[in-house]
């Protein structure tokens, strides 16, 4: 084949590829789009913990009674010692500002978020590659994602899965970038990954190792840590809102143990219609996955193992091992390989954790596949690397 038929090829190729993705996006956007006002029970969770973060109340261990604020109350509440309040002080505060809308105005505005989240994340990536083909192959894998259970679960829920990967992908592209404004982004984007979701370190660190001038961007980051929990809340809620956070992760996870690796949810009003299944006649189902984490493993194969401890071990041992690796070949990896794993590592973490883990935390191997494909665009077997991440679905 002649090179100038070879170069039409491959163009058609790309543009067919990336019109697939598109379309398979934009048909999941029409596809929900008429239950983007619909209740969603951990959008709730999240606005009930604003509510209570704003009104002096650490959401962590408060359980509704009748006579307290209605903004206050979450149908899936749980009767146990802690409540079921998981996501982070700085989350909470994020959402303040919306938090006593009408529901059905915030829940709307999240599911448009979801989509532009994902369109972001394709400017982001085409920003760093320029690459038309690795682009089509970044939308293709997108609309498989918005037609999987992941998404649909994350999406009709009000989960905030989708955010970890877009700021990780955010910190990524800021840090590799030579322009200064952008490097600052890349500092708030890790920054913020971190206060949101405090595993994203794993992350982080393997993106400042994959840097030049490691301990300044180290520096840098914790400061804007520090800067970020202090406006998490008043001055004297700061801390004991930031202990409470942490102390009642460990008693989830103590909870799990308790129930063999099952969440137990106890609610405090009858179960609605709409858990189950939104809309028969689009079959956007709902229902919540089991738990697919090592420790559900360790319960049904080897109790004895089924602990805090081993898991964590295991992850530990993991861990070092790709960090030795790493430091002994670190001249002959490129920065991106390094921050691919990384990114692999911090999925892999949850795997490994004794918290519940639903199937919606899948959305997140958004990330590590967009890295992936920048790894690919380096490579001498580009072919391969194309051909792997798609396969990863």
């Amino acid at each position: 084949m002649n090179p100038i038929a070879a170069r039409l090829r491959s163009r058609y190729a790309t543009v067919a590829l990336m019109a697939i993705g598109l379309t398979m996006l934009l048909i999941s956007f029409i596809r929900l789009q008429p239950h983007a006002s619909n209740y969603r029970v951990d959008l709730t969770n999240r606005l009930v913990g604003a509510c209570l973060q704003q009104d002096g109340v650490s959401p962590y261990f408060y359980h509704w009674k009748e006579g307290d604020p209605v903004q206050h109350y979450d149908f899936l509440q749980v009767d146990t010692v802690v409540s079921n309040m998981t996501a982070s002080p700085f989350f909470h505060r994020l959402l303040q500002p919306v938090c006593r809308l009408p529901f059905n105005e915030v829940a709307a505005g999240w599911f448009y978020l979801q989509y532009l989240l994902v369109l972001a994340m394709l400017a982001l990536f085409f920003y760093q590659t320029r690459d038309w083909l690795l682009l089509s192959l970044a939308c293709f894998i997108v609309g498989v994602f918005t037609w999987s259970h992941w998404w649909n679960m994350n999406t009709m829920l009000g989960q905030y899965y989708l955010l970890f990967p877009f700021l990780g992908l955010m910190a990524t592209v800021g840090l590799m970038s030579n322009d200064r404004w952008w490097q600052w982004v890349g500092l708030m984007g890790c920054a913020v990954f971190i206060l949101m979701r405090p595993t994203a370190v794993i992350w982080v660190v393997f993106l400042l190792l994959a840097q030049p001038h490691f301990w300044k961007r180290f520096t840098a980051v914790t400061l804007l840590l520090i800067l970020g929990m202090a406006v998490s809340a008043s001055f004297e809620q700061v801390v004991p809102l930031w202990a409470d956070y942490f102390h009642s992760l460990s008693l989830h996870a103590d909870l799990i143990l308790r129930y063999g690796g099952r969440q137990i949810v106890h609610a405090a009003g009858p179960e609605p219609a709409w858990l189950s299944v939104i809309s028969d006649a689009l079959s956007v189902e709902i229902e919540r996955n089991e738990s697919s984490n090592l420790v559900r493993l360790l319960f049904a194969v080897a109790p004895a193992f089924a602990n805090k401890i081993f898991p964590f071990s295991l992850f530990v041992i993991l861990t070092a091992a790709v960090l030795w690796r790493l430091f002994r070949y670190r001249h002959a990896m490129m920065p991106m390989q390094i921050i691919l794993c990384g990114a692999v590592l911090y999925l892999l973490s949850d795997f490994f954790s004794t918290v519940f883990r639903n199937g919606y935390f899948g959305i997140q191997w958004l990330g590590p596949l967009f890295i992936g494909l920048w790894v690919a665009q380096s490579q001498q077997r580009k072919w391969f690397w194309y051909c792997l991440a798609p396969a990863l679905l």
